[in-house]
């Protein structure tokens, strides 16, 4: 008996082993590899004038996107043809001794964030070597916070996180490929979120006030630290950056209100203003999603003609949402994990002039996951709460599945402008769902507690 229950146990063990192997290592192997040769394959297009006709305004755009830039620079291509264009304009915005009083088109970044571009354009005027060196640095700040919340994996299993969780995100390769300042702001974003969770609160203030200074809009995230009631940890983190950017203004020259209002106009002008109206009916904001069914219904004039009458009202849906997703956040005893969603929520559905790469908050969700399983690590203080029931699960999978959907499906043709109207409203919908299930869930446990009382 003991000979065969000895040999059972072998075969088990052999069993076992070959599933680690092909799980731990062959499977990530595999996926690592696959997603090289598809990057290869992507950057090739880029030395094609027609590399990517079938995807511009959905997952890519022109190869040939020269952008504007301010006086005295010029923008070179870091690619094959492809400059990267938001990549150089805000190269060529930092180098500019006052990119606050231009006379068109003036700065819409926080001094700190200038400031730190500008160390990447001392050496050249040709930033293509620097955004390189800028993804790369992008990267490794996102692997840091995978480190931190999958400490038992491999490494070989942690880049494969990195691929799927990171890399290949809707809203990430969209961010890339613009050259936008989001890849590196979410990453230092999602790094502020796992060194809060574990307390390291003046690392998580750090990386905080970084990444808000590269993108504004992050600062609706504070929304969250509402969630333990504590007011004066939400005013540290909300007044930090603004303290720390005013004071930084100084380092420019000129007079410091005329850069403030500069700063602020050029802000104020992308979120609201008949100036931007291309941009707003072009974003994923709640205003953005009305203009295009607006469009849908009444033509491209009208739509046009409706928002520019809006003009600075066109902020209220987004201003709405916040004031309702801070009171959620207060007041609701809902999980920590749908509280911070719909804070990072807030950076899309609130800025009219954000492009579909700002759905690249959605690519947090994966860390956000990971760290609701209080298990992964000791470390990690996280507060113990009920796990997620399955709508709640449900609900968030909707939302990272929509963030991909509504870029690529565009059912219906407008006429106008050449946009689609797309599923847009699915994430909003699927994000008030969140809310309506926690609310749903409140009052039956209030009914019940009522009931036994009585």
């Amino acid at each position: 008996m003991k000979i065969k229950k000895s040999v059972h146990i072998n075969v088990d063990q052999k069993k076992n082993s070959q599933k680690d192997f092909y799980l731990n290592r062959l499977l990530p192997l595999q996926i690592n590899l696959t997603l090289v040769s598809f990057v290869v394959t992507w950057l090739s297009q880029y030395f094609s004038q027609d590399g990517n006709p079938k995807m511009i305004e959905k997952i890519s755009f022109r190869v040939m996107d020269q952008p504007w830039m301010p006086p005295g620079q010029t923008s070179f291509p870091v690619f094959g043809l492809h400059h990267f264009g938001d990549w150089n304009l805000d190269m060529g915005w930092a180098m500019i001794d006052n990119c606050y009083t231009l006379p068109d088109y003036r700065c819409p970044k926080p001094p700190l964030g200038n400031w730190i571009l500008r160390i990447f354009g001392i050496w050249s005027n040709n930033y293509s070597f620097a955004y390189f060196v800028w993804i790369l640095i992008a990267t490794l700040v996102f692997f840091n916070a995978i480190k931190m919340v999958t400490p038992k994996l491999k490494l070989i299993q942690k880049t494969s996180f990195l691929w799927f969780g990171v890399i290949l995100s809707v809203g990430n390769v969209i961010s890339f490929d613009r050259g936008s300042m989001h890849f590196m702001a979410y990453a230092l974003l999602t790094n502020a979120i796992v060194y809060s969770f574990q307390n390291r609160n003046k690392r998580a203030l750090t990386f905080f006030i970084i990444a808000v200074s590269l993108k504004p809009q992050l600062l609706l995230v504070s929304i969250f630290l509402l969630n333990d009631k504590k007011i004066i940890k939400f005013l540290w983190a909300t007044a930090a950056p603004i303290v720390l950017n005013a004071l930084i203004m100084f380092t420019y020259p000129g007079n410091f209100i005329a850069n403030i209002k500069g700063y602020l106009g050029a802000s104020g002008g992308y979120v609201s203003s008949a100036d931007s109206l291309g941009n707003i009916m072009n974003s994923v904001s709640l205003i953005g999603f009305y203009s295009r069914y607006l469009e849908f219904l009444s033509g491209s004039d009208v739509a046009m003609k409706k928002l520019a009458t809006l003009d600075k009202m066109m902020i209220l849906p987004g201003i709405c949402w916040i004031l309702i997703t801070a009171l959620f956040v207060y007041f609701s005893s809902a999980h920590l994990v749908i509280k911070l969603i719909l804070s990072l929520a807030l950076t899309s559905l609130s800025v009219p002039s954000s492009g579909p790469y700002l759905m690249g908050w959605i690519s947090i969700i994966g860390f956000i996951l990971l760290l609701e399983n209080s298990n992964i690590t000791e470390k990690l203080k996280i507060e113990i709460q009920k796990p997620l029931d399955f709508s709640e699960k449900l609900l968030i999978s909707g939302i990272t599945v929509a963030g991909g959907i509504i870029l690529f499906v565009s059912p219906f043709p407008v006429l106008g402008f050449g946009r689609q109207l797309p599923l847009a409203p699915l994430v909003p919908i699927f994000l008030g769902l969140l809310m309506l299930s926690h609310l749903k869930k409140s009052l039956k446990m209030r009914s019940g507690k009522l009931g036994k009382t009585i």
